[in-house]
Protein backbone atom coordinates (compact mmCIF):
# COMPACT_ATOMS: atom_id res chain seq x y z
CA UNK A 1 0.00 0.00 0.00
CA UNK A 2 2.51 2.68 1.11
CA UNK A 3 4.79 1.57 -2.50
CA UNK A 4 1.30 2.19 -4.04
CA UNK A 5 0.57 5.99 -2.70
CA UNK A 6 4.52 7.14 -3.44
CA UNK A 7 3.82 6.01 -7.02
CA UNK A 8 0.55 7.75 -7.30
CA UNK A 9 2.70 10.67 -6.01
CA UNK A 10 5.11 10.61 -8.22
CA UNK A 11 3.12 9.84 -11.64
CA UNK A 12 0.84 12.55 -10.37
CA UNK A 13 3.85 15.39 -10.37
CA UNK A 14 5.22 13.76 -13.50
CA UNK A 15 2.36 14.16 -14.95
CA UNK A 16 1.23 17.70 -13.91
CA UNK A 17 4.58 19.74 -12.60
CA UNK A 18 7.69 18.43 -14.13
CA UNK A 19 8.79 19.40 -17.86
CA UNK A 20 11.60 17.61 -19.88
CA UNK A 21 14.11 20.13 -19.10
CA UNK A 22 13.79 20.32 -15.50
CA UNK A 23 16.23 17.05 -15.17
CA UNK A 24 16.76 17.60 -11.31
CA UNK A 25 12.97 16.99 -10.50
CA UNK A 26 12.47 14.54 -13.48
CA UNK A 27 15.35 12.05 -13.07
CA UNK A 28 15.32 12.18 -9.00
CA UNK A 29 11.30 10.98 -9.17
CA UNK A 30 12.05 8.84 -11.96
CA UNK A 31 14.65 6.92 -10.40
CA UNK A 32 12.17 7.21 -6.79
CA UNK A 33 9.74 5.15 -9.58
CA UNK A 34 11.60 2.45 -10.75
CA UNK A 35 13.00 1.66 -7.17
CA UNK A 36 9.36 1.07 -6.24
CA UNK A 37 8.93 -0.57 -9.39
CA UNK A 38 11.46 -3.11 -8.07
CA UNK A 39 9.58 -2.93 -4.80
CA UNK A 40 6.45 -4.22 -6.86
CA UNK A 41 8.60 -6.94 -8.83
CA UNK A 42 9.97 -8.29 -5.32
CA UNK A 43 6.71 -8.25 -3.79
CA UNK A 44 4.42 -9.29 -7.05
CA UNK A 45 2.82 -12.90 -5.73
CA UNK A 46 2.14 -11.94 -2.95
CA UNK A 47 -0.90 -9.80 -5.01
CA UNK A 48 -3.48 -11.17 -7.16
CA UNK A 49 -3.03 -10.01 -10.94
CA UNK A 50 -6.72 -8.43 -10.91
CA UNK A 51 -4.94 -5.89 -8.06
CA UNK A 52 -2.13 -5.17 -9.97
CA UNK A 53 -4.70 -4.77 -13.30
CA UNK A 54 -6.29 -2.08 -10.90
CA UNK A 55 -3.19 0.01 -9.85
CA UNK A 56 -1.60 0.12 -13.15
CA UNK A 57 -5.44 1.76 -14.19
CA UNK A 58 -4.82 3.97 -11.59
CA UNK A 59 -1.28 5.14 -12.24
CA UNK A 60 -2.25 5.56 -15.74
CA UNK A 61 -5.40 7.48 -15.52
CA UNK A 62 -3.79 10.35 -13.31
CA UNK A 63 -2.26 11.19 -17.27
CA UNK A 64 -5.06 11.09 -18.73
CA UNK A 65 -6.53 14.49 -18.36
CA UNK A 66 -3.18 16.23 -18.83
CA UNK A 67 -1.09 16.98 -21.73
CA UNK A 68 1.69 15.10 -22.31
CA UNK A 69 4.96 17.13 -21.20
CA UNK A 70 7.50 15.18 -22.47
CA UNK A 71 6.69 15.14 -26.30
CA UNK A 72 4.86 17.30 -28.23
CA UNK A 73 3.86 13.94 -30.89
CA UNK A 74 0.06 14.34 -29.97
CA UNK A 75 -0.01 18.15 -32.28
CA UNK A 76 0.54 15.95 -35.01
CA UNK A 77 -2.04 13.41 -33.94
CA UNK A 78 -4.54 15.69 -33.53
CA UNK A 79 -3.56 17.84 -36.71
CA UNK A 80 -3.85 14.48 -39.02
CA UNK A 81 -7.44 13.74 -37.05
CA UNK A 82 -8.53 17.35 -38.13
CA UNK A 83 -7.54 17.12 -42.63
CA UNK A 84 -9.51 13.97 -42.38
CA UNK A 85 -12.75 15.27 -40.64
CA UNK A 86 -12.44 17.76 -43.63
CA UNK A 87 -12.08 15.28 -46.31
CA UNK A 88 -7.95 15.91 -46.97
CA UNK A 89 -5.38 13.46 -46.11
CA UNK A 90 -2.93 13.74 -44.30
CA UNK A 91 -0.22 12.44 -46.77
CA UNK A 92 -1.22 15.15 -49.08
CA UNK A 93 0.44 18.27 -47.64
CA UNK A 94 2.71 19.58 -45.53
CA UNK A 95 1.00 21.55 -42.19
CA UNK A 96 3.26 24.75 -42.72
CA UNK A 97 2.10 24.65 -46.75
CA UNK A 98 -1.44 24.98 -45.84
CA UNK A 99 -2.97 28.10 -46.09
CA UNK A 100 -4.26 29.61 -43.03
CA UNK A 101 -1.86 27.73 -40.98
CA UNK A 102 -0.18 30.10 -39.35
CA UNK A 103 -3.82 31.80 -38.74
CA UNK A 104 -4.61 33.26 -34.84
CA UNK A 105 -6.94 30.47 -34.57
CA UNK A 106 -4.54 27.70 -35.63
CA UNK A 107 -1.70 28.65 -33.75
CA UNK A 108 -3.37 29.05 -30.57
CA UNK A 109 -4.07 25.39 -31.00
CA UNK A 110 -0.99 24.15 -32.78
CA UNK A 111 1.56 26.16 -31.43
CA UNK A 112 5.51 25.73 -32.26
CA UNK A 113 5.37 22.57 -30.10
CA UNK A 114 4.02 21.24 -33.61
CA UNK A 115 8.03 19.37 -34.53
CA UNK A 116 6.61 18.07 -37.72
CA UNK A 117 4.96 21.27 -39.57
CA UNK A 118 7.52 21.01 -42.33
CA UNK A 119 7.05 17.21 -43.94
CA UNK A 120 4.03 14.99 -44.84
CA UNK A 121 2.55 12.40 -42.01
CA UNK A 122 4.38 9.18 -41.70
CA UNK A 123 1.72 7.38 -39.46
CA UNK A 124 0.31 4.28 -41.61
CA UNK A 125 -2.82 2.94 -41.64
CA UNK A 126 -4.07 1.45 -38.35
CA UNK A 127 -3.45 5.01 -36.60
CA UNK A 128 -5.05 7.51 -38.64
CA UNK A 129 -8.81 6.20 -38.11
CA UNK A 130 -7.74 6.54 -34.11
CA UNK A 131 -6.62 10.28 -35.10
CA UNK A 132 -10.31 11.01 -36.76
CA UNK A 133 -12.01 9.54 -33.29
CA UNK A 134 -10.38 12.10 -31.53
CA UNK A 135 -11.36 15.41 -33.18
CA UNK A 136 -15.49 13.80 -33.99
CA UNK A 137 -16.66 15.73 -30.57
CA UNK A 138 -15.80 19.83 -30.02
CA UNK A 139 -12.79 21.48 -31.50
CA UNK A 140 -10.77 21.39 -28.51
CA UNK A 141 -7.29 19.97 -28.12
CA UNK A 142 -7.41 19.17 -24.58
CA UNK A 143 -10.75 16.58 -25.13
CA UNK A 144 -8.87 15.35 -28.26
CA UNK A 145 -5.71 14.38 -26.48
CA UNK A 146 -8.39 12.50 -23.76
CA UNK A 147 -9.51 10.89 -26.09
CA UNK A 148 -6.30 9.24 -27.47
CA UNK A 149 -5.13 8.81 -24.42
CA UNK A 150 -8.56 6.88 -23.08
CA UNK A 151 -7.90 4.41 -26.50
CA UNK A 152 -3.92 3.76 -25.37
CA UNK A 153 -5.66 2.89 -22.07
CA UNK A 154 -7.90 -0.07 -23.60
CA UNK A 155 -4.73 -1.12 -25.77
CA UNK A 156 -2.67 -1.37 -22.96
CA UNK A 157 -5.32 -3.15 -20.74
CA UNK A 158 -5.66 -5.76 -23.39
CA UNK A 159 -2.04 -6.40 -23.52
CA UNK A 160 -2.02 -6.88 -20.25
CA UNK A 161 -4.20 -9.14 -20.47
CA UNK A 162 -3.50 -10.74 -23.66
CA UNK A 163 0.48 -11.49 -21.76
CA UNK A 164 -0.98 -13.10 -18.81
CA UNK A 165 -2.23 -15.79 -21.17
CA UNK A 166 0.53 -16.03 -22.94
CA UNK A 167 2.92 -16.55 -20.06
CA UNK A 168 0.07 -18.99 -18.78
CA UNK A 169 0.61 -20.76 -22.20
CA UNK A 170 4.50 -21.23 -21.95
CA UNK A 171 4.10 -22.08 -18.69
CA UNK A 172 5.73 -18.82 -17.08
CA UNK A 173 4.95 -17.06 -13.48
CA UNK A 174 2.16 -15.07 -14.57
CA UNK A 175 2.90 -12.64 -11.86
CA UNK A 176 6.23 -11.12 -14.63
CA UNK A 177 3.02 -9.45 -16.02
CA UNK A 178 4.43 -7.09 -13.54
CA UNK A 179 7.56 -6.05 -15.80
CA UNK A 180 5.30 -4.43 -18.38
CA UNK A 181 2.12 -3.51 -16.84
CA UNK A 182 3.69 -1.21 -13.72
CA UNK A 183 7.11 -0.40 -15.41
CA UNK A 184 7.58 3.50 -15.48
CA UNK A 185 8.76 3.59 -18.44
CA UNK A 186 5.60 2.21 -20.13
CA UNK A 187 3.22 4.25 -18.00
CA UNK A 188 5.10 7.49 -18.99
CA UNK A 189 5.86 6.85 -22.42
CA UNK A 190 2.39 5.35 -23.35
CA UNK A 191 -0.15 6.60 -21.53
CA UNK A 192 1.60 9.37 -20.27
CA UNK A 193 3.55 10.88 -23.49
CA UNK A 194 0.75 9.25 -25.65
CA UNK A 195 2.97 7.37 -27.75
CA UNK A 196 1.44 4.88 -29.81
CA UNK A 197 4.02 1.61 -29.65
CA UNK A 198 1.47 0.77 -27.07
CA UNK A 199 -0.60 -0.45 -29.83
CA UNK A 200 1.62 -2.01 -31.89
CA UNK A 201 2.72 -4.03 -28.57
CA UNK A 202 -1.02 -5.24 -28.56
CA UNK A 203 -1.13 -6.38 -32.09
CA UNK A 204 2.56 -7.88 -31.52
CA UNK A 205 1.56 -10.14 -28.54
CA UNK A 206 -1.36 -10.64 -30.38
CA UNK A 207 0.82 -12.09 -33.83
CA UNK A 208 3.11 -14.11 -31.25
CA UNK A 209 -0.41 -15.48 -29.63
CA UNK A 210 -1.73 -16.54 -32.37
CA UNK A 211 1.68 -18.16 -34.52
CA UNK A 212 2.26 -20.01 -30.85
CA UNK A 213 -1.48 -21.93 -31.90
CA UNK A 214 0.09 -21.96 -35.42
CA UNK A 215 -2.89 -19.99 -36.43
CA UNK A 216 -1.47 -17.88 -39.46
CA UNK A 217 -4.06 -16.63 -41.16
CA UNK A 218 -4.93 -14.59 -37.60
CA UNK A 219 -1.47 -13.90 -36.98
CA UNK A 220 -0.73 -12.71 -39.92
CA UNK A 221 -3.85 -10.17 -39.86
CA UNK A 222 -2.63 -9.04 -36.33
CA UNK A 223 0.85 -8.24 -37.48
CA UNK A 224 -0.26 -6.19 -40.80
CA UNK A 225 -2.22 -4.28 -37.84
CA UNK A 226 0.88 -4.04 -35.99
CA UNK A 227 2.92 -2.61 -38.68
CA UNK A 228 0.20 -0.31 -39.76
CA UNK A 229 1.01 1.25 -36.05
CA UNK A 230 4.20 1.16 -36.48
CA UNK A 231 6.19 0.11 -39.59
CA UNK A 232 9.29 -1.83 -37.48
CA UNK A 233 7.04 -5.07 -36.60
CA UNK A 234 7.62 -5.87 -40.27
CA UNK A 235 10.79 -7.29 -38.23
CA UNK A 236 8.95 -10.59 -37.70
CA UNK A 237 8.36 -11.80 -41.18
CA UNK A 238 12.47 -12.73 -40.94
CA UNK A 239 12.11 -13.94 -37.00
CA UNK A 240 9.16 -16.04 -37.98
CA UNK A 241 11.14 -17.54 -41.45
CA UNK A 242 12.66 -20.54 -39.96
CA UNK A 243 9.96 -21.69 -37.69
CA UNK A 244 6.96 -22.91 -40.04
CA UNK A 245 6.28 -25.40 -42.53
CA UNK A 246 6.83 -24.08 -45.88
CA UNK A 247 3.23 -24.01 -47.00
CA UNK A 248 2.86 -22.26 -43.44
CA UNK A 249 4.82 -19.66 -43.89
CA UNK A 250 4.30 -18.46 -47.31
CA UNK A 251 0.62 -18.11 -46.45
CA UNK A 252 1.55 -16.32 -43.74
CA UNK A 253 3.47 -14.08 -45.79
CA UNK A 254 1.16 -13.20 -48.72
CA UNK A 255 -1.36 -12.32 -46.13
CA UNK A 256 1.03 -9.91 -44.97
CA UNK A 257 2.85 -8.18 -48.03
CA UNK A 258 -0.68 -8.59 -49.62
CA UNK A 259 -2.90 -6.58 -46.88
CA UNK A 260 -0.30 -3.92 -46.17
CA UNK A 261 0.32 -2.70 -49.65
CA UNK A 262 -3.16 -3.20 -49.70
CA UNK A 263 -3.45 -0.24 -46.45
CA UNK A 264 -1.24 1.69 -47.62
CA UNK A 265 -2.12 2.23 -51.06
CA UNK A 266 -5.68 2.60 -49.88
CA UNK A 267 -4.56 5.14 -47.13
CA UNK A 268 -1.95 7.00 -48.30
CA UNK A 269 -2.97 6.88 -52.17
CA UNK A 270 -0.93 5.92 -54.78
CA UNK A 271 -0.15 9.59 -55.63
CA UNK A 272 0.84 10.64 -51.63
CA UNK A 273 3.54 7.11 -51.69
CA UNK A 274 6.34 9.36 -52.86
CA UNK A 275 5.45 12.18 -49.95
CA UNK A 276 4.96 9.69 -47.24
CA UNK A 277 8.48 8.16 -48.25
CA UNK A 278 9.76 11.41 -48.63
CA UNK A 279 8.92 11.85 -45.19
CA UNK A 280 10.38 8.70 -43.90
CA UNK A 281 13.65 8.94 -45.48
CA UNK A 282 14.02 12.68 -44.17
CA UNK A 283 13.56 11.25 -40.58
CA UNK A 284 16.25 9.22 -40.92
CA UNK A 285 18.73 11.50 -42.70
CA UNK A 286 18.26 14.33 -40.78
CA UNK A 287 17.77 13.34 -37.20
CA UNK A 288 19.77 12.07 -34.75
CA UNK A 289 19.38 10.90 -31.06
CA UNK A 290 20.18 8.48 -28.46
CA UNK A 291 22.73 6.56 -31.00
CA UNK A 292 25.70 6.07 -29.18
CA UNK A 293 27.13 4.17 -31.60
CA UNK A 294 26.28 6.05 -34.79
CA UNK A 295 27.42 9.42 -32.75
CA UNK A 296 30.62 7.57 -31.58
CA UNK A 297 31.73 6.47 -35.17
CA UNK A 298 30.64 9.94 -36.76
CA UNK A 299 32.49 11.72 -34.40
CA UNK A 300 35.49 9.48 -34.29
CA UNK A 301 36.16 9.30 -38.86
CA UNK A 302 34.79 13.11 -38.41
CA UNK A 303 37.72 13.69 -36.25
CA UNK A 304 40.41 11.22 -38.42
CA UNK A 305 39.38 12.53 -41.99
CA UNK A 306 38.35 16.56 -41.05
CA UNK A 307 35.58 15.58 -43.30
CA UNK A 308 31.88 15.15 -42.32
CA UNK A 309 30.82 11.73 -43.90
CA UNK A 310 27.96 11.50 -42.21
CA UNK A 311 26.51 9.62 -45.67
CA UNK A 312 29.14 7.16 -44.98
CA UNK A 313 28.45 6.09 -41.60
CA UNK A 314 24.89 5.73 -41.89
CA UNK A 315 24.46 3.11 -44.78
CA UNK A 316 27.43 1.05 -43.02
CA UNK A 317 25.70 0.42 -39.91
CA UNK A 318 22.64 -0.09 -41.98
CA UNK A 319 24.56 -2.56 -43.80
CA UNK A 320 25.86 -4.60 -40.66
CA UNK A 321 22.06 -4.37 -39.72
CA UNK A 322 20.47 -6.13 -42.64
CA UNK A 323 23.50 -8.96 -42.82
CA UNK A 324 22.70 -9.12 -38.66
CA UNK A 325 19.31 -9.70 -39.32
CA UNK A 326 19.43 -12.10 -42.11
CA UNK A 327 21.39 -13.80 -40.72
CA UNK A 328 19.41 -14.14 -37.20
CA UNK A 329 16.19 -14.79 -40.10
CA UNK A 330 18.25 -17.78 -42.37
CA UNK A 331 19.97 -19.23 -39.36
CA UNK A 332 17.90 -22.32 -38.46
CA UNK A 333 17.33 -22.72 -34.77
CA UNK A 334 15.10 -23.71 -31.96
CA UNK A 335 15.18 -20.46 -30.81
CA UNK A 336 11.10 -18.97 -30.96
CA UNK A 337 9.70 -16.39 -32.78
CA UNK A 338 9.86 -13.98 -30.01
CA UNK A 339 13.27 -14.26 -29.31
CA UNK A 340 14.66 -13.97 -32.89
CA UNK A 341 12.48 -10.62 -33.29
CA UNK A 342 14.05 -9.47 -29.89
CA UNK A 343 17.27 -9.91 -30.94
CA UNK A 344 16.64 -8.80 -34.43
CA UNK A 345 15.17 -5.48 -32.54
CA UNK A 346 17.97 -4.84 -30.32
CA UNK A 347 20.08 -4.92 -33.33
CA UNK A 348 18.13 -2.73 -35.32
CA UNK A 349 18.35 -0.09 -31.95
CA UNK A 350 22.22 -0.47 -31.99
CA UNK A 351 22.77 0.56 -35.20
CA UNK A 352 20.00 3.15 -35.55
CA UNK A 353 20.75 6.38 -35.25
CA UNK A 354 17.41 7.67 -34.22
CA UNK A 355 16.26 6.05 -30.71
CA UNK A 356 13.60 7.71 -28.39
CA UNK A 357 13.24 6.14 -25.22
CA UNK A 358 9.60 5.19 -25.87
CA UNK A 359 10.96 3.06 -29.36
CA UNK A 360 12.32 0.69 -26.38
CA UNK A 361 9.28 -0.34 -25.00
CA UNK A 362 8.87 -2.46 -27.13
CA UNK A 363 11.10 -4.96 -25.92
CA UNK A 364 9.97 -5.32 -22.45
CA UNK A 365 7.10 -7.84 -23.12
CA UNK A 366 9.47 -9.84 -25.65
CA UNK A 367 11.93 -10.19 -22.60
CA UNK A 368 9.47 -11.05 -20.59
CA UNK A 369 8.03 -13.68 -22.57
CA UNK A 370 11.96 -14.87 -23.68
CA UNK A 371 13.06 -14.51 -19.91
CA UNK A 372 15.84 -11.84 -20.92
CA UNK A 373 17.19 -9.48 -18.14
CA UNK A 374 19.08 -6.67 -20.45
CA UNK A 375 16.20 -5.32 -22.41
CA UNK A 376 14.55 -4.56 -19.77
CA UNK A 377 17.24 -2.60 -18.11
CA UNK A 378 18.14 -1.06 -21.51
CA UNK A 379 14.66 0.35 -21.85
CA UNK A 380 14.62 1.37 -17.69
CA UNK A 381 17.76 3.28 -18.86
CA UNK A 382 16.76 5.34 -22.40
CA UNK A 383 14.63 7.10 -20.41
CA UNK A 384 17.89 9.34 -19.13
CA UNK A 385 18.55 10.15 -22.82
CA UNK A 386 16.05 13.70 -21.46
CA UNK A 387 19.16 14.73 -20.58
CA UNK A 388 19.68 16.01 -24.35
CA UNK A 389 16.70 18.56 -23.71
CA UNK A 390 17.43 21.98 -21.97
CA UNK A 391 15.79 25.39 -21.73
CA UNK A 392 14.96 27.33 -24.39
CA UNK A 393 15.08 24.80 -26.36
CA UNK A 394 18.60 23.79 -26.54
CA UNK A 395 19.25 20.36 -27.48
CA UNK A 396 22.72 18.85 -26.29
CA UNK A 397 23.42 15.19 -25.84
CA UNK A 398 25.57 13.69 -23.64
CA UNK A 399 27.10 10.97 -25.87
CA UNK A 400 29.61 10.18 -22.66
CA UNK A 401 26.45 8.82 -20.49
CA UNK A 402 24.48 7.26 -23.83
CA UNK A 403 27.56 5.61 -24.79
CA UNK A 404 27.86 3.87 -20.98
CA UNK A 405 24.27 3.08 -21.17
CA UNK A 406 25.10 1.16 -24.41
CA UNK A 407 27.97 -0.47 -23.25
CA UNK A 408 26.32 -2.07 -20.49
CA UNK A 409 23.82 -3.35 -22.32
CA UNK A 410 26.22 -5.17 -24.70
CA UNK A 411 28.18 -6.44 -21.46
CA UNK A 412 24.73 -8.01 -20.64
CA UNK A 413 23.93 -9.37 -23.90
CA UNK A 414 27.06 -11.14 -24.18
CA UNK A 415 26.33 -12.64 -20.48
CA UNK A 416 23.21 -13.51 -21.29
CA UNK A 417 23.46 -14.70 -24.75
CA UNK A 418 26.96 -16.10 -25.46
CA UNK A 419 28.31 -17.15 -21.89
CA UNK A 420 24.75 -18.09 -21.23
CA UNK A 421 24.03 -17.11 -18.22
CA UNK A 422 20.52 -16.25 -17.63
CA UNK A 423 20.12 -13.35 -15.12
CA UNK A 424 16.47 -13.16 -16.15
CA UNK A 425 15.54 -16.37 -14.27
CA UNK A 426 18.19 -15.78 -11.38
CA UNK A 427 16.92 -12.33 -10.61
CA UNK A 428 12.68 -12.86 -11.00
CA UNK A 429 12.70 -16.77 -10.66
Amino acid sequence: MFSTILSLIGYYYLANEVLRTDHSKLFSIYAVLVVLFAVFVWGRRKIKWQWFLVIGIGFRILFVPETPRLSDDFYRFVWDGKLQLKGESAFESKPIDLPGFKSQEVVSQFPNGMNSASYYSIYPYTLQPLFLLSVLGENDLGLSTIYLKVSMLLFEIMSFLLLLKILAAEELDRSLVVLYWLNPMVIIELCGNLHFEGVAIFFLLLTIFYLRKNQVSKGGIALVLAIGAKLTPVFLLGASFRNFKPRNIAKFYAIVISLTVGFFVLSVGLGNLRNFWESFTLYFEKFEFNAPIYSSLHWLVEQSTNTDIADKVRPLLSLLFLIGAAFISLKKTEHSVALKLLWIYCLYFLTAQVVHPWYLTLLIPLAIITQRLYPIVWAILAFFSYNAYHEHDIFSENLTLNLLVVVMVIFLIYTEEYKKVNLFKRIFI
